[in-house]
């Protein structure tokens, strides 16, 4: 289909040869404040789609196919008896949709514990990466793990890390911050901040997030870290202090300034000297719109992106731990990081 839509567009004709495309059809559907002409992306509209219907899956009481797949399916992991082309596009979006989603809890069958945001400090899977390699099955909901505790879902013997993790005296040990929390006979509630006032998802916005963020290779937790970065939601020391965690909101790499989104990925000298040494333009760059950072042209278009996104990602990763592994704050150590990390994401492609 975007054959013809490409051959139509450069030449009018059902078929046409690369020489008649003056421009690579990727810079042609980006939407036009990045640089392209804002024709639809066919892929990512028709996954928009998709996210609609498992968003109605999760929260539509007057729907019958929703009603008929959640009875045969856990829509907590989109796992059951139900097969079919169409289902089976509509799994691999789940990640996607518990990206972009936050649940208030309610019996907790539709919500994964360990992959979707049900707590403050966001999926336990990224919060407690150590613990949740260690879960018999990761695809358990909340109402199945808080009803047999969270010690019957992990493997009988648990690395130094994954102990820490489960039984530290702290206020983000996991057992601390799910004691508190009861389920009721109400249905989970799905939250974000791209839903429309009735409830369903807005496909304008979230096909300009999932352009940009989703649709291209990085790795699914690189991507949830670029989305929580476009939304201002990162755990940064100001919104933790914001949130009486913390008493201090200094940037412990450069001590000069505020730790907000944009200070850890921009404004910390540490990051614009990372920046500088790669080569990348910032004048026109912020967190709310992070495709506007102009790479050296020796980087590929296509793979532009990503690098963004790894980069913030190695960015936050060092940050974290300078703060909490009292690392020494090193250009060199970030910048073997990020290559190992590309070189890994060309040899998932």
């Amino acid at each position: 289909m975007d054959a013809i839509r490409r051959s139509f567009f450069w030449s009018g004709e059902r078929k046409t040869t690369g020489a008649s495309c003056l421009v690579s059809w990727d810079k042609v559907t980006r939407p036009r404040e990045h640089g392209g002409l804002g024709v639809r992306d066919l892929k990512v509209q028709n996954d928009c789609l998709l996210l609609k219907l498992i968003h109605r899956l999760h929260t539509a009481t007057d729907s019958s196919w929703a009603t008929w797949v959640r009875e045969h399916a856990d829509i907590s992991s989109m796992e059951g008896d139900i097969a079919g082309t169409h289902w089976a596009k509509l799994q691999p979006l789940l990640p996607l949709y518990q990206a972009i989603t936050t649940v208030k809890i309610g019996n907790g069958t539709t919500t994964s514990f360990w992959h979707d945001a049900w707590l403050d400090i966001g999926r336990l899977a990224d919060a407690f990466p150590a613990l949740a390699s260690h879960a018999i099955s990761t695809k358990a909901s909340v109402a199945t793990v808080l009803a047999a505790g969270v010690r019957s879902q992990l493997i009988p013997r648990l690395s130094r890390a994954a102990t820490l993790e489960l039984f530290a005296v702290d206020d983000f040990a996991v057992d601390d911050l799910i004691s508190g929390t009861d389920l009721s006979d109400q249905r989970d509630i799905r939250c974000s901040e791209l839903l429309k006032p009735d409830g369903t998802l807005s496909t304008a916005a979230l096909y300009k997030l999932v352009k940009f963020v989703w649709h291209n290779r990085a790795p699914p937790k690189v991507q949830f870290f670029a989305w929580l970065v476009v939304q201002d939601r990162i755990q940064c020391k100001k919104h933790l202090m914001t949130k009486n965690i913390i008493d201090n909101n200094a940037c412990d790499l450069c001590a000069t300034g505020i730790e907000d989104t944009h200070h850890v990925l921009f404004g910390c000298s540490f990051a614009r000297n990372f920046w500088d040494a790669v080569g990348a333009d910032l004048s026109a760059a912020s967190t709310t719109t992070p495709w506007t950072i102009e790479w050296p042209a020796s980087v590929p278009a296509k793979h532009r992106d990503c690098l963004t996104l790894l980069c913030f990602w190695q960015l936050w990763k060092h940050r974290n731990g300078v703060i909490f592994r009292a690392e020494v704050p090193s250009l060199q150590r970030l910048f073997a990081l990020c290559r190992e990390e590309a070189n890994l994401v060309a040899l998932q492609v």
